[in-house]
């Protein structure tokens, strides 16, 4: 029997919504008490954009080239693959939106997303 192609349902793609940058997800929770770390999940490397992307389950905070923090994370990247862990960022001055980078207890593996992507994924 031939497959019937006019009564396969469509389907839309779900839209992902963007995760706030970390300013705009500071703003949402005003002074509420929120988690002292977030586990970083996604990094974005340089590509179409020239700065990295560091994402949590909450927000996402880009470094900017010019910073320290952007130096040093092609080495903290290169460790968290060879150590299959992830690093936490502490947010440390909530006006400011300054953050400071921490070890984290996680294990996983790194998994490539397109070609500047790299996604955590735990064991």
């Amino acid at each position: 029997m031939p497959f019937d192609f006019d009564s396969a349902p469509s389907y839309e793609q779900p839209v992902q919504e963007k995760l706030p940058t970390l300013l705009q997800y500071l703003k949402s929770v005003g002074k509420k008490k929120i988690p002292d770390r977030f586990i970083v999940m996604l990094i974005w490397k340089p590509g179409n954009f020239p700065n990295y992307t560091l994402q949590t389950e909450k927000f996402r905070a880009q470094i900017q080239k010019d910073t320290e923090l952007y130096k040093i994370l092609p080495t903290l990247i290169t460790h968290c693959i060879s150590e299959e862990t992830t690093f936490a960022l502490e947010i440390v001055d909530r006006d400011k939106g300054a953050i400071k980078l921490h070890p984290s207890t996680e294990k996983g593996f790194w998994k490539d997303v397109g070609t500047t992507g790299l996604r955590f994924e735990n064991r």
